[in-house]
């Protein structure tokens, strides 16, 4: 069994095939889906030709089965969403909504790995958010 990945809120599964399935929507009222790798650490986005993605927005996440924002209630500059990998241990999944940041979190009991060119920015909040409210198993 490879990874799953589900909705925080309805632990629907995201991942579809080799891609975690989103719906999107950006300030311009536009939305659309976004399929993402399943492999942490690679930022891959594949979506329709015609809907564009301004470097540096701050796009919504939403879940497409259930339709609720999937932000991190921490800090909702990023988006969240349950890992379960091949022996059951459930991690957080916390990543950047903002489009070209390279980003992503791993945590479980209070452990952080960090993923992307930019995670290093947020090693201090990360700290912070941490020593106030502990990461806990989900």
């Amino acid at each position: 069994m490879s990874n799953n990945y589900l909705c925080p809120r309805c632990k629907g599964y995201l991942n579809v095939g080799d891609h975690l399935v989103f719906n999107v929507k950006t300030k311009k009222p536009r939305g659309g889906l976004i399929f993402l790798s399943p492999e942490i650490g690679n930022y891959q986005v594949i979506k329709h030709p015609h809907f564009e993605l301004e470097e540096g927005e701050l796009v919504e996440f939403f879940c497409p089965i259930c339709h609720r924002k999937i932000h991190c209630t921490r800090n909702p500059y990023f988006a969240r969403i349950v890992m379960v990998d091949s022996e059951y241990n459930e991690f957080e999944i916390i990543f950047s909504r903002k489009v070209g940041e390279k980003c992503s979190f791993k945590v479980k009991e209070g452990k952080i790995t960090e993923f992307g060119k930019h995670a290093s920015r947020f090693n201090d909040m990360f700290k912070s958010l941490q020593s106030n409210q502990p990461f806990k198993n989900i």
